[in-house]
């Protein structure tokens, strides 16, 4: 029995009264009528127990609590299951169910552990990072107090305004306290400019900030922002 929860088909023996709307290979919606007798239920209960203890996976075990309340009555009900979120992937081209989720999923899975072990850790370099900042800082921005002159001068000058921005927000991030877009390709750029020699020695939140991005790995950086 495919469907043990739908009423029999008033007009055709051996079919229920149930269908699925499909729009290029994808399941949009899946409707039927809804059984609304008990005894009826609990013979498709007992005819699908029977099919899990024989392996099969999708049948359903026995509801004897739902049988108790259809035994009270249930009047003619039908079942109506739209997929919204696959009804906006079809309407948005999209491939990711991810990319049109209003709310992400809230249970935590191998990478948010992962993702909160990283952050961890950036909070312990964070708190060195700032005591080390209250003593270097010399009110421009985070450039540290007694710098040589041509050592900030050769700090490029996007550099020099993000690590003001970073020393301003008081935050661990471009956009605040978790990674965004804007991180990602900041990083991209300071990188560029650290493998060409430049040093961040003279601006602590600058590379406090750098010190904490590359604790994320590429993969991660580049799902920032998506």
């Amino acid at each position: 029995m495919m469907s043990p929860l739908s009423k029999a088909h008033r007009s055709k023996p051996g079919m229920t009264e149930r269908f699925e709307l499909f729009c290029l290979h994808k399941e949009l919606c899946n409707a039927y009528t809804e059984l609304n007798i008990p005894t009826v239920q609990r013979e498709r209960f007992s005819e699908q127990a029977k099919d899990k203890a024989a392996g099969d996976d999708e049948a359903q075990m026995t509801d004897e609590g739902f049988c108790t309340a259809l035994e009270y009555a249930l009047p003619p009900t039908g079942g109506w299951g739209i997929g919204v979120d696959r009804l906006t992937m079809f309407l948005s081209d999209r491939n990711n169910i991810k990319e049109v989720l209003l709310f992400p999923a809230m249970r935590p899975d191998e990478t948010d552990e992962k993702t909160m072990a990283v952050y961890t850790a950036a909070k312990q370099l964070a708190a060195s990072a700032r005591a080390e900042e209250r003593k270097a800082h010399g009110g421009a921005g985070s450039i540290a107090a007694g710098a040589p002159v041509a050592a900030v001068a050769a700090l490029p000058a996007p550099l020099r305004a993000l690590d003001a921005k970073l020393a301003l927000t008081g935050t661990h991030f471009v956009a605040g306290t978790r990674p965004g877009k804007e991180d990602g390709e900041a990083f991209k750029e300071v990188a560029a400019a650290v493998a060409a020699g430049t040093s961040l020695a003279v601006a602590p939140s600058l590379r406090r900030w750098y010190e904490l991005v590359s604790l994320f790995t590429p993969e991660v950086r580049a799902t920032w922002g998506h």
